[in-house]
């Protein structure tokens, strides 16, 4: 199967200026046919496995600023077309020579336009990888910059302040922001003068487990560590209850149907085992290379194994009709029936 697709177009990215004369001496001198790959090579590199090829890539051809070429797909190219599992293209370029190495074949989920595309290199530290940047929110933003380091989030914030228009800035957001820089200076300040007298400044939040553990031992403290309570959301809460009743119901009918098949004088004793594995029916217990099941579900397997064994069945048909008496005998009736 063979598509003609667009691959690139001239203009300025993160990974660099590509002008129309640098797109030309990457494309306009390709002889013979790239190689087309599923998703990008270093995707493949870090799970430590070679790209999957998909088809190959020729008659390149520039208009304007954009760059065309046909696509052949060979049979694995041709299913995933036809499944709808591709997206689009990505050019993999080498930074140093300019030399078009790869073209990506992207899955659905990832952007291939190349207006807004993202690199990323190799082990090699020399091949551009186009893809789409995902546009985020400043929510997501603001989130993602929590998760930095202070050093980066301060270079983080140069960035932006460099590319502020002050024509457009607005005054009171200007002095919020100087005023929140004199605050975190005069505190960077006074925690390097305790320090300069020999104090321990430290976050108590930032505190590693090693940390806190060794302060404790040196008031003699004993440190444990809780789990965090898992909420359950009302969907998930639901789910929980209605488990437990349909098991509560499973196991009296599995009491019931054992009073059918064990005699009396060990009902008792086994009902007492059903009940115990019951509260451990999610422990998973190694009986035999072949049999991995729970404590409930090895005695109830038993069980119902006496019921279909003739022998045992046949011996004790008559047990299961039996009934408890409480009824105590008078000492007339005991006398009587000694002399009967």
């Amino acid at each position: 199967m063979k598509k003609r697709i667009k691959v690139f177009e001239a203009g300025s990215y993160p990974q660099g200026d590509f002008s129309l004369d640098r797109v030309k001496e990457v494309f306009s001198s390709i002889e013979n046919p790239v190689g087309g790959i599923f998703s990008h090579t270093s995707k493949w590199l870090n799970e430590n496995k070679s790209p999957v090829n998909v088809g190959e890539f020729s008659n390149f051809e520039i208009k304007g600023g954009d760059v065309y070429a046909d696509i052949e797909f060979n049979a694995k190219g041709t299913n995933y077309y036809n499944d709808g599992i591709l997206k689009g293209v990505s050019v993999e370029i080498d930074k140093n020579t300019n030399k078009l190495l790869k073209i990506a074949v992207l899955p659905v989920g990832i952007n291939p336009a190349v207006s807004t595309a993202e690199f990323q290199e190799d082990e090699s530290g020399i091949v551009i990888e186009f893809e789409e940047v995902e546009q985020v929110t400043l929510a997501e933003l603001l989130a993602a910059l929590k998760l930095l380091t202070a050093e980066e989030q301060i270079l983080a914030a140069i960035q932006v302040i460099e590319t502020v228009d002050a024509t457009e800035a607005n005054i009171t957001q200007m002095s919020t922001l100087v005023s929140k820089i004199w605050d975190k200076q005069d505190l960077a300040l006074f925690i390097e003068k305790l320090q300069s007298q020999g104090y321990m400044v430290e976050k108590t939040a930032e505190f590693s487990k090693e940390k806190i553990s060794e302060l404790a031992k040196g008031m003699n403290l004993q440190v444990v560590e809780f789990e965090a309570e898992e909420v359950l959301s009302p969907e998930q809460l639901r789910a929980q209850i209605k488990s437990e009743i349909e098991f509560e119901t499973k196991l009296e009918a599995e009491i019931t149907g054992m009073k059918k098949i064990i005699p009396p004088a060990l009902q008792h004793v086994v009902e007492f085992a059903l009940r115990e594995s019951a509260k451990k029916r999610e422990e998973i217990i190694e009986f035999s290379e072949t049999e991995k099941v729970s404590e409930f579900e090895k005695i109830t397997g038993e069980i119902k194994s006496l019921g279909t064994n003739k022998v045992f069945s046949t011996y004790f048909q008559d047990v299961t009709e039996f009934e408890e008496k409480n009824e105590v005998a008078n000492d007339k009736e005991r006398i009587d029936a000694y002399f009967k």
